[in-house]
């Protein structure tokens, strides 16, 4: 009979055994993952499973801080009827679509870049400030339409700034909320912004 020792094998075999060995190992820990895997999928939970009783609010909050921080440029740019009745002889539409979507852009390379250090309550309660008082400003603006000629012709630009302010604003707050869900919070949240918005 003979006996399996280190001697009778090569350098090269050894090595060559090793790594059947290790191998061997891997494709055993690989399918272990990919049983373990499907076992937690047939046991995945719902949303209305994940919801506990105490994080029903904030989950609420967030689809809440979805829908305010998109509802706005919604409503502007749904209002293409009415801007097309206040300049006629301008398309305000194209115009308040580049002048948002890049100062949208801009704010957010912003936020990101150098406002980091504010704290996430800041840069929210700012973000949603401003965006209110854009939306009564554009309220404020109609009313130029009853002072005459000269107000009109500053009325375009006037909005037209207004919808930058408010692509600033609105990069300040969504860029915040899917930092603060992705960074702090489980991914359940950044599901509720999702749902919101």
């Amino acid at each position: 009979m003979t006996r399996f020792h280190k001697n009778n094998y090569s350098i090269q075999e050894r090595k060559s055994i090793q790594y059947s060995v290790f191998k061997m190992a891997d494709l055993e820990a690989d399918s272990d993952q990919f049983l373990l895997e499907e076992k937690d999928s047939k046991n995945a939970k719902t949303l209305a499973n994940t919801l506990a009783q105490d994080n029903v609010i904030m989950y609420l909050q967030f689809v809440f801080f979805g829908v305010g921080s998109i509802l706005p440029t919604y409503v502007i740019f749904a209002a293409v009827d009415y801007f097309d009745d206040v300049f006629p002889k301008r398309q305000p539409e194209f115009a308040l679509n580049v002048i948002y979507n890049l100062l949208l852009f801009c704010g957010c390379f912003v936020n990101l870049v150098w406002c980091r250090n504010s704290s996430f309550n800041g840069r929210i309660i700012l973000g949603f400030s401003i965006i209110a008082l854009c939306m009564l400003s554009f309220v404020a603006l109609d009313r130029l339409e009853l002072c005459g000629t000269t107000c009109v012709k500053s009325h375009f630009w006037s909005v037209l700034v207004v919808a930058g302010i408010l692509g600033i604003a609105n990069s300040l707050c969504q860029s915040t909320l899917f930092g603060l869900t992705s960074h702090v919070l489980p991914p359940l949240f950044t599901q509720g912004l999702m749902v919101g918005s």
